[in-house]
């Protein structure tokens, strides 16, 4: 079915059922309401629409609906945005991706709240992008940096920082080996984000300049396809802690470029940006950034006065790579690489035909269905992507990538823990996004274990006693929501404003694990079934708002203003009363695990202590 993934430990908890049933009601009422808004009965509606009557009675009674009749019903049922986004989160588990690339002033609100805690306390040259790369929020450092760029109506640096780098001439000035260490990363995601909206009129827009450019086309419609078929998502994702060299006055220096995504954006394309000095740098000038902020400000300038002309290569890009051009398409090759294309790939590596591949693999298909995939006729369902995975012995990057094709959505997280080469890179995201943050945050693991957190967290719930296993804020921050008796004193309004929110966060993590749930996970579910407290907030909020279970935005209250007690420096037996605002964003190293960062800021000023 279409609800919960498929656990083999699904039974260990009666919530994960009580979840699925839940799902399966939201999705019927959901497509019952809309049809009965039209006046129509089943049978009408299905033949108006060229559906069968047996497929919309299974539809609306929990059964599975495929991608092509997912959109098929939003037309038919002439659902707006908020409607149909909550019907995709009920059948896919997960929000659409890049669903606000045009402007929501409900989101901008929560952004702005966002900006003022993780973009403007930033020392160094910090922007927030929505999904079409334009800027939403900078600092000051970053205005500093692009200065002496004449305006510009598109591809100004503080306009759309990836337009300028494509398609403004002082882009290689600003970013030496701009076609290598730049250029790559770059158009690699243009086409992750263009594969996924290919009638947008802003990208199809970049579509177009980029064909006009040469060795931007070739980029494109090569080196990305082979990026994207060899490594799929991980391409992007060593794009965050990657070292890159900038121009600094009349010399060059390595900055890290790292990447912090806002939860309450996370299924929107929105990112964050920062360019920071490596250890112990000598190249960069230092600076004054905002007072009490410990880090230096990085301050680049362009290399001179003139502003060079885009390289152009003298050949035009290659033609042998197939086109997925339909008829009354432009003549170049629209999507990089399509499903079809990645299939024939992998296949062909292995020197099988369509026949031999399907008889001799695990793949629940006819030879003519997955001939139907090959050619893009249709795409293949999500659940049998880690099977055509398997089969094809994809890399777990380019299975994701395939999943992202297939559905729209993030693939779903594989376990909770880093690589020891994945924790290193961690390690110098978080002195930059964790310990150079002046308000309390906290960095965890797809587990909510803490992985690291900084000086002012610490500082936070230093009253706090040891409690249960593992149960201090600064060991796991849900065990200390869930469990520790602390929590009910710090947390104002604990079961209202903090636990609801929690549990929310937990049911989202359990929708989107692959294959067995973790064993913390599993901890977590018996723990809640014992307690009746946490058992029937965690009923509640399913059942009050089920879509909230498979939309991650809500779940750790991005952008609250929430309520903490903290004792009084002078004395400790008196309680403060404080007013903070939450704010959450996921590392993209670790976002395929299910990493995230949590910050308790000062509702008023995110650059001053809670205990000032």
């Amino acid at each position: 079915m279409n609800a919960l993934p498929e656990h083999p430990d699904a039974a260990d908890s009666s919530f994960t059922a009580q979840t699925h049933l839940l799902r399966m009601r939201c999705q019927r009422d959901l497509l019952r309401a809309h049809r009965q808004l039209l006046g129509l009965t089943q049978e009408e509606f299905a033949y108006r629409n060229g559906f069968s009557v047996r497929a919309v009675v299974d539809w609306e009674n929990g059964g599975r609906i495929t991608m092509a009749s997912l959109y098929a019903l939003r037309d038919a049922l002439r659902m707006g945005p908020q409607a149909f986004d909550e019907l995709f989160a009920v059948v896919t588990g997960a929000a659409p991706s890049l669903k606000s690339l045009a402007v929501d002033p409900d989101l901008n609100r929560v952004t702005a709240r966002w900006a003022a805690v993780h973009v403007h306390t930033q020392p160094n040259p910090t922007v927030l992008m929505d999904g079409g790369w334009h800027a939403r929020h900078f600092n000051a450092s970053w205005i500093q940096i692009f200065d002496q760029v004449a305006p510009h109506p598109t591809d100004h640096p503080l306009t759309n920082p990836l337009r300028f780098l494509l398609f403004h001439p002082l882009a290689p000035e600003f970013f030496p080996e701009w076609e290598e260490r730049w250029l790559v990363t770059a158009i690699t995601q243009f086409a992750m984000h263009y594969a996924l909206h290919p009638t947008h009129p802003s990208l199809q827009e970049m579509r177009r300049k980029i064909h006009g450019i040469p060795l931007l086309e070739d980029l494109y419609a090569h080196r990305a396809r082979r990026e994207l078929a060899e490594r799929g998502v991980d391409v992007i994702f060593e794009g965050d802690v990657d070292r890159r060299p900038v121009a600094v006055g009349p010399d060059r220096s390595e900055i890290v470029l790292t990447v912090l995504i806002p939860w309450h954006a996370l299924d929107c394309g929105y990112q964050m940006m920062t360019m920071s000095p490596l250890d112990n740098s000598t190249l960069l000038p230092q600076h004054a950034g905002p007072p009490g902020l410990p880090r230096e400000s990085v301050y680049l300038r362009p290399q001179g006065p003139s502003a060079p002309q885009t390289p152009t290569p003298t050949a035009r890009p290659r033609d042998a790579e197939p086109s997925n051009v339909g008829p009354g398409r432009q003549s170049y090759v629209e999507r990089t690489l399509t499903v079809g294309q990645l299939l024939i790939g992998y296949r062909t590596r292995l020197g099988l035909s369509q026949e031999r591949l399907v008889r001799t693999t695990e793949l629940p298909v006819t030879v003519r269905t997955y001939g139907d995939w090959e050619r893009d006729r249709r795409p293949p369902r999500a659940e049998y992507v880690p099977i055509i995975a398997r089969a094809l012995k994809m890399p777990d990057g380019v299975r994701d990538y395939l999943h992202n094709l297939v559905t729209g959505s993030d693939a779903p997280v594989v376990g909770t823990r880093l690589s020891p080469d994945d924790g290193q890179r961690s390690a110098l995201w978080a002195r930059i996004h964790v310990d150079g943050q002046p308000a309390p945050t906290v960095m965890m693991d797809g587990a909510w274990q803490v992985v690291t957190c900084n000086k002012s967290f610490r500082q936070l719930f230093a009253h706090v006693p040891a409690g249960p296993a593992n149960s201090h804020p600064t060991q796991n921050w849900l065990r200390y929501v869930l469990f520790h008796s602390d929590a009910r004193e710090t947390l104002g309004e604990w079961r209202e404003s903090w636990l609801a929110g929690t549990m929310a966060d937990l049911v989202v993590s359990l929708t989107r694990q692959r294959g067995a749930l973790p064993a913390e996970h599993r901890a977590f579910l018996h723990a809640i079934e014992s307690d009746p407290v946490l058992g029937d907030v965690y009923a509640r909020s399913l059942s009050q708002n089920p879509s909230t279970s498979a939309v991650s935005a809500p779940s750790l209250g991005d952008g609250d203003i929430r309520t903490i007690w903290i004792p009084d420096p002078t004395d400790p037996q008196t309680r403060l009363q404080r007013l903070v605002c939450v704010t959450a964003g996921v590392p993209l190293h670790g976002k395929a695990k299910g990493f995230c960062m949590l910050t308790i800021s000062d509702r008023d000023d995110a650059a001053t202590s809670l205990f000032s």
